[in-house]
C-alpha cells in the first residue's frame, strides 16, 4: 500500500470516481486528523489518498494532546 497527501481529498475523490477509478473505501474524516479514501490500481495495489485535517478536540484530549 502507498499513501499520497493531497490538498483536497474530496475533490480528488470526485475526480477519480468520475474517471472510473475503483474506490475500495469511501471518503471519510478520521478523528485523528485525516480525510481519506482508498483506491485500487489495475494490479490490485491499494493507494490511500490523504488530506491532513485538524484532529477532533475529543481525540486530542483523550490522547493527552489538548
Amino acid at each position: 500500500m502507498a499513501g499520497f497527501v493531497v490538498e483536497d481529498a474530496a475533490a480528488e475523490y470526485e475526480r477519480l470516481r468520475s474517471e472510473g477509478v475503483k474506490i475500495v473505501k469511501e471518503l471519510v474524516d478520521e478523528v485523528y486528523g485525516q480525510r481519506h479514501f482508498f483506491v485500487e490500481d489495475l494490479n490490485g495495489f491499494l493507494i490511500d489518498i490523504i488530506e491532513v485535517i485538524p484532529p477532533s478536540p475529543e481525540w486530542l484530549a483523550a490522547n493527552g494532546l489538548a
